[in-house]
């Protein structure tokens, strides 16, 4: 079945709700795609009355603009959260800029040394909480191994105590580890996973979509390829309306001071 993640973010905007706080999100340029995600950020922050202001830099603003304008912010006491809404243009060094915002500030949680962990894998192991209670000894594969998702994912569940494969789309008998695994996180961009990567039976599996991605038509999906999943074994996020409301609410969390893990 599908996992409800509208009810699992809205329990996590609950925890910010009257919390002080204010977010301020740097686009560069107009991006339809971007403006959207913009958009649901500035919902969530009203939802529980934490103040988002929008900075808007024009496609061809220099670095040293954006830079300035984060090191404004960084001393304005009035903002308890900064982010910058990427992707930026090809010509800004997209590291650089995100980890000049102050550690204490960075919601997104961007930087390594960061007083925040990055928002999507912090909402993929408080949900996968909420589903199993314990993750001690739980067997989970994470196919993907990016820097956002997959790579700060698997230090966040091995300090649950969870045991933790790392695959990727070039990983040999990649089936075999999903198949065998308790909980599956998907996060290649890759929208290739069928039912044959997935228990039959073995006891119910939980699979977490974390890729975005677009078919053939321009219709946002994710990794599986859900029209061929049999649901009646699994729990699966589904794409629109999964990881992406619970990576929102964290960051909103984020700003009004509150870590899950």
């Amino acid at each position: 079945m599908f996992v409800d993640c509208k009810s699992y973010a809205n329990e996590i905007l609950a925890k910010a709700k009257g919390r002080p706080g204010a977010l301020a999100i740097i686009q560069v340029g107009d991006d339809p795609r971007s403006d959207v995600y913009v958009r649901g950020k500035e919902r969530d922050c009203e939802k529980v009355g934490i103040d988002c202001n929008v900075f808007k830099l024009p496609r061809n603003a220099d670095i040293f603009e954006i830079e300035g304008l984060i090191d404004q912010l960084n001393s304005d006491r009035e903002y308890t959260g900064i982010i910058v809404q990427l992707p930026l243009p090809t010509y800004m060094p997209e590291d650089h800029i995100c980890q000049r915002i102050a550690l204490s500030k960075d919601v997104d949680g961007f930087n390594p040394q960061s007083d925040f962990h990055p928002c999507t894998p912090e909402g993929i192991v408080w949900l996968l909480k909420q589903l199993h209670g314990s993750l001690d000894g739980a067997e989970a594969v994470i196919v993907g191994r990016g820097k956002l998702v997959g790579a700060p994912l698997q230090k966040m569940l091995l300090d649950q105590n969870a045991t933790v494969t790392a695959c990727h789309s070039h990983t040999r008998n990649l089936k075999e580890h999903t198949k065998w695994a308790d909980i599956v996180i998907l996060a290649t961009g890759k929208h290739m996973f069928d039912q044959s990567y997935f228990r039959t039976s073995l006891g119910r599996q939980t699979v977490i979509d974390a890729g975005i991605t677009f078919d053939e038509t321009g219709r946002l999906c994710g990794d599986l390829i859900t029209e061929q999943i049999d649901h009646s074994n699994m729990n699966v996020t589904p794409v629109p309306g999964g990881v992406g409301l619970l990576t929102r609410a964290v960051l909103v969390a984020h700003t009004g001071g509150v870590n899950l893990i």
